[in-house]
């Protein structure tokens, strides 16, 4: 018996002795590597900040009822709470004219919901519908069907029994056809059936005589559905992400088109039927392969958006200048060599977006003095004219191939300058007289050469946008404190290995930006400064890319400051 205690005693000493070993190697492994404590006193408190932001949609959801009820509240909105089912307090709000149920979780609809009559608007958007709701029909005062984001694969014939509704929102669903009875809905003026998969329109639909604005983008069209040709009153056309090839001849007849979009096709002739439409203001047909514009363009007198992106073009008609009133031309990832000279006899011009072609030479007479923003980014420009004949307040010369800031710039009339983007150039140095641009208030100074600013840019009083992101400042520049005006400075991925703690006092900065690599230091030495300052509040700050590894410094008391302080992580620290 004393044997076997002796045998037992010794097992205990032995596992004791064995235990004591182990906690003496993990505790001298934390002291060589506190990221391990640091890393568990991490997830502790970013579950314990996960939990609080949990919340009940249900609860939330009963609460609007409530106050709905208290109120006597005709409107409720339920969206985005997460449910997967109605609470039955809902059904007893008879006098709701307004219920707005959408982003939510729901599969199915209870037949209690159908039961309050005096619904005109019931939004079911982004939810998990599979079937459509034959009940609707019940809600005889509804005005709008609006079911977009769904899975429906069909619609009911039956639909054809809501007469009075003028609005059809089926965007995003999983639909290969529609229903010919669509056709009887003689008050519908909006179908909105985007984002489906269908490939034609019943020809019963030309008895919607009041529709004005037909959306069909994203479909399956290989062909221009004749149907939209007799829809007399139509003023808005989307037809853009198909598969169309041309535009028949017949669209003519829609005299009161205001309003076309025929973006990603594959039409290979711009369509000269397009330009009887003298009513037309906007037409967009971006991303085809149309090499050349018509001189009957001229004939679109009423034009006053014209988008051409990413064709094709090399040149345009000298007519295109007589269009009076247009304003704004997008002519980006093209192949144009120069600014094509019909856009300098452009009366109205005011916005012009010639990104992304093969212009090497920044024109000198940019025309009108109504052009207030100019695109020339993703060119081969080397230079800009030191006399610049315009007044444009916005232009971008990102991804070109300056070695200098442009002077001309810093002289009238283009010291009117607001917003200026130069990033992604080989600038390696800001002139000092950079303080003329009284009225900047976005500059964008990233992806350049630059390590350091002259004084005198201190004084630009207006600058409220700064990024400076991959530059070679070695620290903040000391002319950032001197921008009192200053909302936003980006320096993220800069060789910055301390934080002037000053910038976190700045008394209007809202959004500061930097790497993640000052974090791997510990925040007493990057900071300086130890707590960290309550102006801190005013601050939020992104990381930009940074591994999970980078929190392993942190202490357990910070953390929970930071998720305080900073309102806009990137990743949330999770």
């Amino acid at each position: 018996m004393r044997t076997t205690l002796h045998k037992y005693s010794a097992c205990i000493k032995s596992f004791f002795g064995l235990l004591i070993l182990i906690v003496c190697f993990v505790g001298i492994d934390i002291l060589k590597n506190p990221s391990l404590s640091a890393q568990r006193s991490i997830k502790e408190e970013v579950k314990k900040g996960e939990d609080d932001l949990i919340f009940d949609g249900m609860k939330i959801a009963k609460e609007r009822i409530a106050e709905a009820r208290k109120n006597s509240s005709n409107r409720l909105d339920l969206s985005n709470l997460g449910l997967t089912e109605l609470p039955e307090e809902l059904f007893e709000l008879k006098k709701l004219d307004w219920l707005n149920l959408s982003g939510n979780q729901l599969a199915s609809l209870p037949a209690e919901l159908f039961d309050l009559k005096k619904l005109e608007l019931l939004l079911l958007t982004d939810n998990k519908l599979s079937e459509f709701p034959a009940d609707l029909v019940k809600l005889r005062r509804l005005r709008s069907i609006q079911l977009g984001n769904n899975f429906l694969t069909s619609i009911p014939p039956e639909i054809c029994e809501f007469p009075q509704v003028d609005f059809l929102f089926l965007n995003g669903n999983r639909l290969k056809e529609v229903p010919k009875e669509i056709g009887k809905m003689s008050e519908l003026k909006a179908i909105h059936l985007n984002s489906n998969n269908l490939s034609s329109l019943p020809e019963e639909w030309d008895q919607l005589s009041q529709i004005d604005d037909l959306r069909l983008s994203g479909n399956q069209f290989e062909e221009f559905p004749p149907v939209i040709t007799k829809l007399k009153k139509l003023r808005t056309l989307h037809l853009s992400q198909n598969y169309l090839s041309e535009v028949p001849e017949e669209i003519y007849y829609l005299e009161d088109l205001h309003w076309i979009e025929l973006s990603n096709n594959y039409i290979d002739n711009f369509p000269e039927s397009l330009c009887g439409l003298e009513n037309l203001s906007t037409l967009k047909i971006d991303d085809n392969q149309i090499s050349q514009i018509p001189s009957k363009i001229s004939e679109m007198r009423r034009l006053e958006i014209l988008s051409l992106s990413g064709n094709r073009l090399e040149t345009l008609p000298k007519e295109i200048s007589l269009l009076k009133y247009l304003n704004t031309l997008s002519l980006k990832k093209n192949y144009f060599e120069q600014l094509p000279p019909p856009t300098l006899k452009m009366p109205s011009l005011e916005y012009l977006d010639l990104g992304g072609n093969r212009i090497s030479v920044f024109p000198r007479d940019l025309g009108k003095p109504s052009l207030t923003r100019l695109y020339l980014n993703d060119n081969r420009i080397t230079e800009v004219p030191e006399n610049l004949e315009t007044v444009a307040t916005e232009v971008s010369l990102k991804n070109n191939r300056l070695k200098k800031f442009p002077e001309a710039f810093l002289k009238s009339p283009m010291q009117a300058v607001g917003h200026l983007d130069l990033s992604g150039n080989h600038i390696q140095e800001i002139p000092r007289a950079i303080d003329r641009l009284e009225y900047l208030e976005e500059l964008n100074l990233a992806a350049n050469n630059l390590h350091s600013l002259p004084e005198s840019f201190g004084n630009l009083k207006s600058l409220k946008i700064l990024n400076l992101g991959e530059n070679q400042f070695r620290r903040i520049p000391k002319e950032v404190f001197f921008l009192h005006n200053l909302a936003v400075l980006q320096i993220d991925n800069n060789p910055i290995s301390n934080i002037d703690h000053k910038i976190f006092s700045h008394e209007s900065l809202e959004h500061f930006e930097i790497s993640s690599a000052w974090l791997h230091m510990k925040w007493k030495e990057a900071l300086g400064i130890d707590p960290l300052p309550q102006s801190f509040k005013k601050i939020s700050i992104n990381f930009m890319d940074y591994p999970e590894t980078s929190f392993n410094t942190l202490e357990k008391a910070t953390l929970p400051m930071l998720r305080k302080y900073y309102s806009k992580p990137k990743n949330d620290f999770k």
